[in-house]
C-alpha cells in the first residue's frame, strides 16, 4: 500500500496539469498482477480452467486498458507515453503468472 503511494505521487508530481490519472494507473497496475497471479494459479490446477479463466480476463482488461488510456488522453498526455504506460501495465500479467504458477507448482490439493 505504501508502495503504491508512493508511486501514485511520484506520477503526480511529474505531471504539470494538475489530472489525477495516476490512482487510476496503480490501481490498474495492480490489478492485473493480481489477475496475473491467480491466473498462474489456475494454470497449475490444469490447462482447461487456466484457458477458461484466461478468456474471461482478456475481455475485463480490454475495458481497464481502454479506461486507462482515455483517461490518460484526456490528461493530454502524449499518446507514446499513453502506449508506454498501458504497456507496462500489460507487462504485469504475464510477471503476475509467472509468480503465480512459481509459487504454487509443487503445492498439493
Amino acid at each position: 500500500m505504501a508502495a503504491s503511494r508512493h508511486l501514485s505521487r511520484k506520477i503526480d508530481d511529474e505531471r504539470n496539469d494538475g489530472a489525477r490519472a495516476s490512482g487510476l494507473i496503480v490501481a490498474a497496475a495492480i490489478d492485473v498482477l493480481i489477475d496475473g497471479l491467480i491466473l498462474g494459479a489456475t494454470f497449475t490446477l490444469g490447462a482447461r480452467q487456466g484457458s477458461l479463466l484466461t478468456v474471461a480476463l482478456v475481455l475485463g482488461l480490454l475495458f481497464l486498458g481502454l479506461s486507462v488510456a482515455t483517461t490518460l488522453r484526456q490528461a493530454e498526455v502524449p499518446a507514446a507515453r499513453i502506449i508506454a504506460i498501458t504497456g507496462a501495465i500489460a507487462l504485469a500479467m504475464p510477471i503476475g503468472a509467472a509468480l503465480g504458477a512459481t509459487t504454487l507448482r509443487n503445492a498439493t490439493a
